[in-house]
Formats: C-alpha cells, structure tokens, sequence
C-alpha cells in the first residue's frame, strides 16, 4: 500500500488560488502497447549431433504481444499567459508466454536453459516453459506554456513529475522427459519478482501542425529520470530430495533511471457553443524505452562464476494511442 501513495504526490502540486478563472480539459485514451524487454529468452534449442558442436542451435524467445490499456487526464488552463498544468495516469498490464517441447527420444536434440543457475555439466532438458506479467502505473504531472509561430504551429514546452511503479512477475519450468537425463538433470522450476517504485522530474516539448479545417499532425517527446527502488526475490528448486532450493533476496535497491518516448500522430478537433467547448479526437503511435529495466537476471548473476553472465536489458513499449479530448 506504501508504495502507491507516494504516487499521490503530484496530486497536491495543482493548485488554484481564489478567484482565479480557469479553463477545464479531460483526455481519456485507449492504448494498445506491445511492451519488449531485453534479455527474457527461455533457452537454446540445440542439436549436439556433430561431435564438433557443444551448442548448435536457436535462441526461444518470448512471443511479445500488444496489450491494451488505458489513461486518464485531467488539465486547468489558465486565463494568462496561455499556461496549463496536466495531471495524467496510465495503466498497462499483460503476460507474454514461450514455450518449447523437443521429442525426448531424439538424444542428440535439447533445451539448453537460460535463466537456470550456471552449471558445468551443461544440463538439457526435453521441455521448457516461460511466463513474464508486467504491470505497469504511470503518473505525470506537467506545467506547460504554449506558443505559437505564424499561424499554423503552436509549441508547448513543460517541465513536471513523473512517478512510476512498474512490477514484473516471471515464471519458469525445465523439465527432462528423457529417462536416460532426467536422473541427471530433473525438472527445475524457477520463480523471480521485481517490484519497483520511482519518482523524478520529467521535461518535454508537444508541438502542433495545423493543417486546416480542424486537422492537425502533432509530435511528442519527453525525458525523465527517476530515483527508482526495487525489491527483488529469485528462487529456484528441482526436484530432487537435497539441497533443491536456491533463493535470493535483494531488497531496498537504489538506482537513477532515465525513460525517452516519442509520439507521432494526426488529430481532429471542433468547437461548439461559440467556442465555449471543444471536441478533440486523434490517433497516434508512441514509441518509448525504459533504460535498464530488466532487474530479473540480478538473481541469477549473483550465482554465476564472474560479475555476470547476462546483462540488464531495456523495457521497450510501442504502439497505438486513440485519445478523446474535451475542453469546457
């Protein structure tokens, strides 16, 4: 519960002083998002029937989907100076699954696993299967001024807070339907948690490209960085009667994370009850990137021979945005 509050914060910087006349607008959009994050390959699929050929094979990657989602907004113009302050929230969830099943008669042929704790004995397994469920709570608070240059583009540069939760869940099973290995190597079954709270100042420009009879093209960009804490838990066991776990905690950890996105689309508005209220609709596709996000493998590089065996990787989200907007 503590970790929602802090996201409140915002919240209290929209302030309205007495007697001040103020313009209303809510947004309310449908996105559809395929979120890819780096480094979430299931395993190596390999057929070792070359003598030569200790791994030859393919990479089993995830099959990342889009997942729909929503955001929800809520500004005050100001009746000077063409200001405005936007408190917006975003929610977005979904699971991404991989799977892989190899003929356990075919001796040469097996899942070489990735997330499994390093071993020397190079253990294959003759089935695999992966679950990775994102969620993800953004807030934005901005205070923008707009401009205009002639008459056709208007700027809209803002400086504000975000604050993020972004918790990821992930599920793994390797097992051995071979009898010959699975003495050797028994079904293993790993389980990874990253819940992750941050909060920081955030900074971009919305420009506007009037192209008549209420058409518009618009583009986005915004920066932030957060102070970002997580808490991470990594257990792995196998079947086998001793010493079948291994589980790692590493809780209260501190980072700086940085996030860019970029939104290109086309927008249509109109006015009614002579321009006392306005309609806005549009339509755009957004790109944006989460820099070391992947806090999945700290777990499993804590175990391995070296600083690391695999690296953090981004959190990528792309897609489509349909927005109603409505000023009163």
């Amino acid at each position: 519960m503590k970790r929602f509050l802090f996201l409140l914060i915002p919240f209290f910087l929209v302030g309205q002083e007495a007697d001040r006349p103020y313009d209303f607008f809510t947004e309310l959009s449908f996105i559809y998002w395929q979120p890819i994050q780096e480094n979430m390959s299931l395993g190596v699929v390999s057929d070792t029937s070359s003598a030569n050929d200790l791994v030859n094979g393919d990479v089993v990657d995830l099959d990342f989907t889009y997942k729909p989602g929503f955001k929800v907004g809520l500004g005050v113009s100001l009746d000077y100076g063409l200001w405005d302050t936007f408190l917006s929230y975003t929610w977005l969830r979904g699971s991404q699954e991989a799977s892989v099943n190899i003929d356990p008669n075919n001796l040469s042929k097996g899942l070489f696993p990735a997330w499994e704790i390093p071993s020397f004995l190079n253990p294959r397994y003759s089935k695999g299967s992966e679950k990775w469920t994102l969620q993800l709570h953004l807030i934005n608070w901005d205070l923008a001024r707009s401009y205009t240059v002639g008459t056709k583009l208007c700027l809209r540069p803002f400086i504000g807070l975000r604050a993020a939760i972004i918790d990821q869940d992930l599920h793994v099973d390797y097992k051995n339907k071979n009898p010959v290995n699975i003495a050797i190597f028994p079904d293993t079954h790993i389980d990874i948690s990253t819940d992750s709270w941050g909060i920081g100042p955030r900074l971009g420009l919305c420009t506007n490209w009037e192209l008549g009879k209420g058409w518009r093209l618009f583009g986005d960009g915004e920066f932030d960085i957060l102070f970002t804490q997580y808490d991470s838990k990594s257990e792995q066991r196998s079947d086998v009667a001793v010493a079948n776990r291994f589980i790692v905690r590493h809780d209260d950890a501190n980072f700086l994370r940085t996030h860019l996105g970029l939104d290109l689309g086309l927008g249509w508005r109109r006015y009614f009850s002579c321009d006392k209220y306005r309609v806005d609709l549009s339509a755009g596709y957004g790109f944006q990137v989460f820099f070391d996000q992947n806090m999945l493998r700290r777990g499993q590089n804590a175990q391995a021979i070296g600083s690391s065996f695999a690296p953090e990787g981004n959190l990528y989200l792309h897609g489509l945005t349909l927005t109603l907007r409505f000023d009163y």
